[in-house]
């Protein structure tokens, strides 16, 4: 029997341990990658569901057992802008595409994916997520001003101004901002008293002057005020409406009605308390607020009994109108409560008659 030496035994070992040492297994295991779309912080730039204006980032998270190689993106199956082989997003594994919609066609469905592959070339698909590309913006309409009617002359103390705007953009559908430009005197008095929240009132807004940032917010009497609305679109854009322009008219004299007690000599009976709440009813055709003086006294015994004859006012400057006065039984009492307005306006006393009521014997 032949004898092996030692030396071959080793060599061939030694070969042996460097064959299997060198031998790796083969990378079969494609990359997993997804994406999301997302508007950026330019001013033309949103996502509304399925549509996209202006630039959008899409990001695409990949990963692998071994690691990513590249990352690719494809609008319609087709490759877009360059292919990354560093993460460009905000961790690790983000990878970072601009997509410059506006120069794709308007009002067409196209659809954005990724692919990443690995350094064996495995390739990873993500989702394919479609969008509806709407590339111009146009601003929006001018808003129809639609009361009070351009020239108008009121006599109301305050009122509410009503509009309605419109957008020709359709995709997605816009949520407009109206600003009430709003002042007296001459158009060029006008400043901004009113901004409404963005979505709150897509189509058709209105503001009252009672919510005008003055003190007292209310029209003075044969003044002139004009107003416009400047409408904003989401993207910035905007457009004026026409000025219009109305006037107060001339100031109404008040007067007040209803009373309680009623003006009647049919006795009412004398209260527990000793008071009576006397009530009664503003009149003032404008819509002014009204103060009072109140006029009460027992029967002066006159024939014709008139305001002037029952002295001072037992009450000035009432900004309620009711009043509580003490009365005793088996008199009779007159009273008016005589309004003023905002503005001054007062009702004559000069002829003028008051209310009366009897309270009964006991």
């Amino acid at each position: 029997m032949k004898k092996v030496s030692v030396a071959v035994i080793v060599l061939v070992l030694v070969v042996g341990m460097g064959a299997f040492v060198g031998c790796k297994p083969e990378d079969t295991e494609p990359p997993e990658i997804s994406i999301v779309v997302q508007s950026t912080d330019n001013y033309r730039s949103e996502i509304d569901g399925d549509v996209i204006k202006g630039v959008a980032k899409v990001i695409a998270t990949a990963t692998d057992d071994v690691g990513v190689d590249t990352v690719k993106f494809f609008v319609n199956d087709e490759y877009v802008g360059s292919y990354l082989t560093e993460p460009t997003g905000g961790s690790e594994n983000e990878y970072v595409y601009e997509w410059q919609t506006q120069e794709l066609e308007d009002s067409v469905v196209y659809i954005i994916s990724a692919k990443a592959y690995d350094a064996a070339v495995n390739e990873g698909v993500s989702e394919s997520l479609s969008y509806l590309i709407r590339i111009p913006n146009d601003p929006p309409n001018k808003a129809n001003l639609m009361a009070p009617e351009n020239d108008k002359t009121l006599q109301l103390a305050s009122l509410i101004m009503k509009w309605q705007g419109s957008d020709p953009d359709k995709y997605p559908k816009q949520e407009l901002t109206f600003e009430v430009w709003f002042g007296e005197g001459s158009p060029g008095n006008i400043k901004l008293v009113y901004e409404t929240n963005k979505g709150t009132v897509p189509d058709t807004g209105s503001w009252g002057t009672s919510q005008w940032d003055k003190d007292p917010p209310y029209l003075r009497p044969e003044t002139h005020y004009y107003w416009m609305i400047l409408t904003r679109d989401p993207y910035g854009q905007e457009s004026e409406s026409e000025v219009f322009h109305f006037e107060r008219g001339e100031n109404r004299v008040p007067a007040a009605y209803s009373p309680t007690p009623p003006d009647t000599f049919v006795p009412i009976d004398p209260p527990a308390s000793g008071f009576v709440k006397l009530l009664w009813r503003p009149n003032d055709l404008d819509g002014d607020p009204l103060i009072y003086d109140l006029y009460f006294a027992p029967d002066p015994e006159k024939d014709t009994v008139f305001v002037s004859d029952l002295g001072a006012p037992v009450a000035d400057s009432l900004e309620t109108a009711e009043y509580s006065v003490e009365v005793s039984a088996g008199v009779t009492y007159y009273w008016y409560p005589v309004p003023t307005d905002l503005w001054g306006a007062t009702k004559d006393t000069t002829g003028l008659k008051p209310w009366r009521f009897v309270v009964s014997e006991e």
